[in-house]
């Protein structure tokens, strides 16, 4: 399955929003979003900053970004579990009594 491309510019709306994605996925090189702002292998440098490329024209706003998934997102994964009928009959110690003498005989 192909993941989801969008533009800088409505990744740059997203990221006003609240809603941008973690990672991203640009030019072969994977950012992950720290903070409000996206960098290389995590690397609080300049030259890792997606912002920076894009002021110095290496990236523009009408480029395509590729969302990367996240992984291990442990409720995709979960599969519905077929209910069991486990209802138990709780007797008092008379029923029991009663239920031990008639299977005696």
């Amino acid at each position: 399955m192909k993941n989801k491309t969008i533009t800088i510019y409505e990744l740059m709306g997203l990221i006003k929003d609240n809603k941008a994605p973690k990672k991203i996925k640009i030019h072969q090189e994977i950012y992950e979003m720290i903070g409000s702002r996206y960098y290389i292998n995590k690397e609080f440098t300049v030259d890792n900053d997606l912002f920076y490329k894009i002021t110095l024209g290496y990236v523009t706003l009408d480029d395509t970004v590729e969302i990367v998934p996240e992984e291990n997102d442990e409720w995709e994964d979960i599969e519905k579990i077929k209910l069991i009928d486990t209802s138990i009959e709780f007797y008092d110690d008379d029923k029991v009594r009663h239920l031990m003498n008639t299977n005696a005989k």
